[in-house]
């Protein structure tokens, strides 16, 4: 029965997930499990997720959640919860995306989240938020990516940090210099050395 199911909703994706759910037509113990697994298996779903419908959804029936759990991973959310009053929480976008229920406790991941694709899309700015969740809405905990799904309006106290990416800096380096770009390539190798050193000595500050 349980492959029938999940057939269905890998038809429909979350959109029909969350439709079921606000028609009574799934329980939402179930439909938290089936969510995880379709959620953490799709890329670049920030759009999806900032929608003000399906946010309402989602946080209305939020109490839910922790039945999206694996043992190991209770047993970890226990010992965090156990350990803390208020929870450190960070968020890495490619653009400014501050209102999605992805956050992790990795400061790292977050930045790696945030500069993976800026090669690629040059036009936006990576950006890491760093929020604040009281210990008694820290209702989940997924171990890949170290992730706590939660309502952005739970969270408080919320501060951007822009990274620094190579292209931009290297575009600065140009117009301060008024060198040229065959010039500047010369240099290139030495700007990667230099990220990676930055990496490796101080992990709270990435450079793309």
């Amino acid at each position: 029965m349980e492959d029938i199911i999940n057939n269905y909703y890998k038809k429909g994706g979350i959109a029909m997930m969350v439709q079921d759910l606000a028609k009574n037509k799934i329980e939402p113990s179930k439909f938290w499990h089936y969510f995880r697994q379709d959620y953490t298996s799709i890329d670049n779903v920030h759009k999806m997720m900032t929608n003000k419908d399906l946010q309402a959804i989602l946080t209305y029936y939020y109490d839910d959640i922790g039945f999206s759990m694996n043992t190991q991973e209770y047993e970890i959310y226990e010992d965090i919860l156990m350990e803390h009053d208020e929870i450190l929480l960070y968020r890495g976008t490619l653009g400014e995306y501050e209102h999605g229920f992805s956050w992790t406790l990795d400061k790292n991941r977050a930045y790696w989240f945030a500069t993976r694709f800026a090669k690629v899309k040059k036009d936006k700015q990576p950006v890491v938020y760093t929020g604040r969740l009281n210990a008694l809405d820290f209702l989940v905990y997924w171990e890949q990516e170290q992730e706590v799904f939660v309502p952005p309006t739970f969270l408080h106290n919320i501060t951007k940090e822009e990274v620094w990416n190579l292209n931009l800096l290297l575009i600065i380096l140009m117009r301060c210099a008024e060198i040229s770009m065959d010039t500047l390539n010369g240099h290139l190798n030495i700007l990667w050395v230099l990220k990676n050193y930055l990496w490796q000595k101080e992990k709270n500050k990435y450079w793309m």
